[in-house]
């Protein structure tokens, strides 16, 4: 109960509270002048431009190539490896653990 109390004084406390009237009016002429600040940009220089093409030219390049070495009809060299001795399989598939139990 005394939670509950304490919830509400402290609603009716906030609902009491007056705010200034120009608040918001304050508030929306910043936005409003930010905004306008925001809105006039330079243009970008010529090199930035060039540097910006040139580097999605590279990107369309390098995966085309990519896309060409994927599906290029070359042989496959397969290898053959005898995981056996890389492995020690034998810990794995020996019967001789239940002698050591």
């Amino acid at each position: 109960m005394k939670l509950e109390n304490y919830i509400d004084d402290f609603t009716l406390k906030e609902k009491q509270v007056e705010s200034n009237p120009f608040l918001s009016a304050k508030i929306l002429s910043k936005l409003d002048v930010s905004t306008e600040i925001n809105s006039v940009k330079k243009p970008l220089p010529l090199w930035q431009k060039m540097v910006a093409a040139a580097s999605i030219i590279i990107i369309i390049a390098t995966g085309l190539e990519l896309g060409n070495m994927a599906t290029s009809d070359k042989q496959n060299n397969l290898i053959n490896i005898n995981d056996t001795q890389i492995e020690n399989l034998s810990l794995y598939i020996s019967t001789d653990y239940e002698q050591y139990k």
